[in-house]
């Protein structure tokens, strides 16, 4: 097995790993995502905007009731771009999936807390070892690396089983996009399509789409593309013991 397939596993296992974060963790994520419900409950322009654009695709009801788009409308809601340019991984693609989840579920508190900590956490990994390499070739880490930790959060909450969350994870890496300065009111519109670009990859990965084995680390993967310098052994040193979001709590 090659390392980037021993990495990819291992942040698999842990993205589906059932063991509670500790409360440090989950307070960090809690505070977080209440900070994005209160933004997203007052509305934006941008939001109003986005729905008279795509009205001739929601006319029919479908889309409009998808996950996918209620995370994408809660990202502009909430004016929330994702673009902080120092930023290892924003939290906000992962918050805003698991919000759009916690709506269209019944996932209680502690399981929407769980899997925003866990989303969040191997977002940060992944920046923790290519955010500066992604930097210098254009690429926003906190988008490229947020759609993964949306595609975990989404998973998790939907019942996603430790396989289908692997192939939601590549699936998210085939997707992963952002260039570090979006315009306007599209680095909200980008934030969004990046949270709903994860949460259709757990969708998808739920109904039976698969994915390479190692579209992070693998030789052609995520990593290889944006930050090919990057080393894969430290996205999984100490993965579930030390987080990397109570470092940033």
């Amino acid at each position: 097995m090659s390392p980037g397939t021993r990495a990819d596993a291992r942040l698999a296992a842990f993205a589906a790993s059932q063991e509670r974060p500790p409360a440090a963790v989950l307070a960090a994520a809690e505070r977080a995502l209440e900070a994005v419900r209160a933004r997203a409950a007052d509305g934006a322009p941008a939001a109003a905007a986005w729905e008279e654009a795509m009205r001739p695709l929601l006319a029919d009801g479908g889309l409009a009731a998808s996950p996918a788009w209620a995370a994408y409308r809660t990202a502009l809601a909430a004016e929330l771009d994702g673009t902080d340019a120092t930023a290892l991984a924003d939290p906000t693609p992962t918050i805003v999936a698991a919000a759009a989840l916690a709506v269209a579920g019944d996932a209680g508190e502690a399981a929407v807390a769980a899997a925003v900590a866990t989303g969040w956490e191997l977002a940060l990994r992944v920046g923790a070892v290519a955010a500066d390499e992604q930097r210098e070739r254009g690429w926003s880490p906190p988008l490229v690396n947020g759609a993964l930790g949306a595609a975990v959060a989404a998973g998790r909450l939907l019942g996603c089983s430790p396989q289908q969350l692997a192939h939601a994870l590549g699936l998210a890496a085939t997707q992963a996009a952002g260039l570090q300065r979006p315009l306007g009111a599209g680095r909200a519109s980008v934030a969004g399509k990046t949270a709903a670009n994860g949460v259709e990859a757990a969708l998808l990965a739920r109904a039976g789409v698969t994915a390479a084995p190692e579209a992070i680390a693998g030789r052609r993967g995520l990593l290889a593309l944006t930050a090919p310098h990057a080393a894969s052994g430290p996205l999984t040193d100490a993965l579930g013991e030390r987080w990397y979001v109570e470092a940033r709590a």
